[in-house]
């Protein structure tokens, strides 16, 4: 197609909706919606019960870090412990040859 037929072409397509109506609802759509809103028996969320569950969960959470922190300082403590009687684990006496 050369540019002359594609602009025809065009016109041809924009103008065919010239003398259409405009499209109507049917006349009783509103009162359907309407009744498919007042009719809707879907449970309602109340906050508190966010709130109450979102409470839950920070204290959970606490909770769990708090163990974990006092679990890692026992741990260390442990270590420590080992550590410093590793250092000092020296025999007093070596043999029990005591009189050479």
């Amino acid at each position: 197609m050369n540019r002359a037929d594609q602009d025809k072409y065009t016109e041809h397509i924009l103008n065919s909706m010239q003398g259409s109506e405009r499209a109507r609802p049917r006349p009783d759509l509103f009162a359907k919606i309407e009744n498919v809103i007042l009719n809707d028996d879907r449970k309602i969320w109340v906050m508190k019960y966010w709130k109450l569950q979102v409470a839950a969960a920070i204290l959970i959470l606490v909770m769990n870090t708090t163990v974990l922190t006092v679990y890692n300082q026992n741990r260390e403590l442990e270590n420590i412990n080992l550590s410093s009687a590793n250092a000092y684990n020296h025999e007093l006496i070596s043999t029990f040859q005591i009189y050479e």
